[in-house]
């Protein structure tokens, strides 16, 4: 269970990652929209959710959409740590 705090302290961590997103078409607000997915597929695991935008990044490139959806999200082939944890 996440608390409000611990809600509040994940965005705030999207929010300085958000940046660092090399997307032509990435709108701000773009990780926070997407919050509850992204906790969920990395269980809050900070190497998980590097490694899970990393890929999404080059998956919206190749796909020549430059931001990231849900779909973008969820085709990311994640490590065996944070997919054990999601199950």
């Amino acid at each position: 269970i996440v608390t409000p705090a611990g809600q509040r302290g994940w965005k705030d961590l999207l929010n300085q990652l958000e940046p660092h997103l090399k997307l032509a078409e990435a709108e701000p607000g773009v990780l926070t929209d997407h919050a509850d997915l992204l906790f969920a597929r990395t269980q809050g695991h900070i190497g998980s959710l590097t490694t899970l935008l990393e890929r999404a990044c080059g998956i919206a490139y190749r796909a020549d959409i430059e931001t990231l959806t849900e779909e973008v999200l969820t085709r990311v082939v994640l490590d065996n740590a944070a997919e054990l944890s999601r199950r």
